[in-house]
């Protein structure tokens, strides 16, 4: 199949591309070659958004191999989709957005489970990190799938309450409300 051809090439998950911020898209992001057809403009945006769009779906899925799937269909998605693709927006939200669709629909299809990649940042030591991760990883299962979301978004990610907002379609207002309860319920079940 061409579709898959094409991105074998390109898609391949190597530890040596740099972790590259998802919204910070520059102005020539290949999209009128992608509109074009053209393969180069299709490894150009692959080794800008590959890692971002990686990490987002190993964040959702909890997989290596899963989010490397997920993220090779989010690229051939675009590629599928590069004739009536419109440079309105940031290319790099949009890929999220495809790529969040397809974890939450995975998610539907083989039951709800939220990974986290803790930093040690956040646990104090490494030692540590295991520990809240695990715990984390059981209290944001434990939530409401609308309320994990916006809390991996937040502050995984973290994406701003309008970032989210442009993510997820919902207002603004929404988010910060979801937030808000989500936190209340997180308060309830982390220890």
């Amino acid at each position: 199949m061409e579709r898959f051809a094409v991105l074998r090439g390109y898609c391949g998950m190597t530890a040596a591309l740099a972790r590259l911020d998802p919204m910070n898209d520059s102005p020539d992001d290949d999209a009128a070659g992608l509109a074009r057809g053209e393969h180069g403009a299709l490894r150009a945006i692959i080794g800008n958004h590959q890692q971002a769009v990686l990490r987002l779906c190993r964040r959702y899925t909890g997989s290596a191999a899963i989010a490397a799937e997920l993220t090779q269909d989010v690229f051939v998605a675009l590629w599928e989709a590069r004739a009536s693709y419109r440079h309105e927006g940031k290319l790099g939200r949009y890929l999220l957005a495809i790529a969040r669709h397809r974890c939450l629909r995975y998610l539907e299809r083989n039951g709800r489970f939220v990974a986290l990649d803790v930093d040690v940042r956040l646990a104090g030591d490494s030692a540590d990190a295991g520990a809240v991760a695990r715990d984390l990883e059981r209290a944001l299962a434990k939530l409401a799938p609308e309320h994990a979301d916006v809390l991996v978004l937040r502050h995984l990610e973290e994406m701003s309450v309008q970032e989210i907002a442009e993510l997820t379609g919902v207002p603004e207002g929404t988010v910060k409300s979801r937030l808000h309860r989500a936190a209340a319920e997180l308060r309830k079940v982390y220890p």
